[in-house]
């Protein structure tokens, strides 16, 4: 039980970086969105948005919220 406890711990860790990384990226898109290299922006923001829902998967399989 304890296991699955800290792996839900150090899922919901690297969920929260996640979320920052996505939150980072919205920002940044708002200020940057017309500018030509925006593109790299909104993929970067989507792999971090992709990676947040695959967290929230595993924390949810384990038991977890």
């Amino acid at each position: 039980m304890q296991a699955t406890q800290e792996a839900i711990d150090v899922l919901n860790s690297l969920l929260r970086g996640e979320l920052a990384a996505t939150e980072t990226y919205q920002q940044a898109m708002e200020k940057y969105g017309n500018e030509p290299d925006a593109d790299v922006l909104r993929q970067m923001h989507a792999d971090h948005r992709e990676t947040g829902n695959t967290l929230r998967i595993h924390v949810r399989q384990h038991g977890g919220e």
